[in-house]
Order: C-alpha cells, then sequence, then structure tokens
C-alpha cells in the first residue's frame, strides 16, 4: 500500500481550516469545547495545556506554531489575508487571545488580545472572516459580536450567523411547517444591519458561496 504517513504523536484527527485546502489542524480536547474548558477550571480543576498543531497539504509537514502552557486552551483556526488565525484563552489572566502564524514564523504573534470581562462566556464563541471577526452565540438566542464593533442582540431561535456580506450581517434560519399530512422544510437568508442587527432584508432559500467567490442563492 502506498501512503504517506503525518506523525502528530496521536493528533488523529485533522479538520481543514477554515477558509483554504492546503491547511489541516487538530487540537487536543481532553476537556471539550472552550465553554466545557473554563467550566473546569472555575471549578477548581487545573486545566492541562492542549496541543495545536497544523499540516501543509500536499506535502504533509506538520507544524506546532505556540505551545500553551497550563490553564490555557486553544480553539478555532482559520485562513485571512494569506495567514492563519487561531485563539487561546488564557482562563488564569482572563484573556482570550488570537494568534497570526506564517510557516516562516519561529512562533506564532499576538494579533488580539481581549478581556474575558467583554463578553458573556465561550459558550458558542468563534471567530469568523472576511472580515476578521468574533462572535458568539448565546443559548438566550441572542447573538453578540464581541470584536471588532461590540454589539448584542436578539435573533431567530433558529437562525445562524453566515458572515458579513457588503458590509451587512448575513444569517440563515430555518423553518419546518407540518400540518399533519405535508411535511416542509424552508430556509431563508436574513440580512442585518451591521453591527446593530436590525433586519434590513430576508431572501427565500440557502446561500452557497462558491470557490471562484460567487454567491448562490438556491431557492
Amino acid at each position: 500500500m502506498d501512503f504517506k504517513e503525518i506523525k502528530t504523536d496521536g493528533m488523529q484527527m485533522l479538520q481543514p481550516v477554515k477558509g483554504c485546502h492546503h491547511w489541516y489542524y487538530a487540537i487536543e480536547d481532553a476537556l471539550g469545547d472552550l465553554c466545557e474548558a473554563e467550566e473546569a477550571y472555575i471549578d477548581g480543576d487545573k486545566v492541562k495545556a492542549n496541543r495545536l498543531i497544523l499540516v501543509s497539504y500536499p506535502d504533509g509537514t506538520v507544524y506546532e506554531p505556540i505551545q500553551a502552557a497550563s490553564n490555557q486552551y486553544f480553539s478555532d483556526s482559520l485562513i485571512w489575508k494569506d495567514a492563519v488565525f487561531f485563539m487561546m484563552a488564557d482562563f488564569a489572566r482572563r484573556k482570550l487571545f488570537v494568534f497570526r502564524w506564517l510557516p516562516e514564523m519561529k512562533a506564532a504573534e499576538v494579533f488580539l488580545e481581549l478581556d474575558r470581562d467583554s463578553f458573556a462566556d465561550y459558550y458558542n464563541l468563534w471567530i469568523e472572516a472576511d472580515p476578521l471577526v468574533i462572535c458568539r452565540r448565546g443559548a438566550d438566542n441572542r447573538f453578540q459580536m464581541i470584536w471588532p464593533d461590540p454589539s448584542d442582540f436578539e435573533i431567530g431561535e433558529r437562525e445562524g450567523f453566515i458572515g458579513i456580506i457588503d458590509g451587512q450581517m448575513a444569517f440563515s434560519q430555518w423553518f419546518e411547517e407540518d400540518d399533519g399530512e405535508d411535511y416542509r422544510y424552508r430556509e431563508e437568508v436574513v440580512l442585518r444591519k451591521y453591527p446593530t442587527g436590525e433586519v434590513l432584508e430576508r431572501y427565500e432559500g440557502s446561500l452557497m458561496e462558491m470557490p471562484d467567490g460567487q454567491r448562490w442563492l438556491v431557492t
């Protein structure tokens, strides 16, 4: 059998980095996501540092752009402006860091530092591009833009953030209709004002972004 062996020291769950097809990453998640890891820290447990690795395609080179210490935890990564960006929570210092990294760099550099008190919690918190934003969707159906333009507003129960398109915030909302005889599933694209969230327009259908940058509204 002909294969290329990628040595990751047991981190076998490689996932594509958002925004590209030539980088893959893996994160140790012994304590789950950022929210679960913070809860463990608050409960008095020492959070073991989790590793983050990046693997380039097609050569298969493995990189470890930075090593976390105890009570620090990695999460999420993407490509923006040809660099890899990823998040790391520092529970002891109550900070959230966003790092920027390129293969030619000896180590990742801090791109952004946020105080933990600037957002409610780590539940459903993620980084998105383009442009680069940090946001979260709370269990109470509230959407919070954490950076760069903080805002907080209510969204629909079945509404999820897609991204910022032409200066507007795009969300997808899905609906189920069942009268006992017929079942129908449908989606709408909801455009909201950035960053305050007022609804501007609704479109029937689902939104897809194609490899060449086209946006398809599938109806």
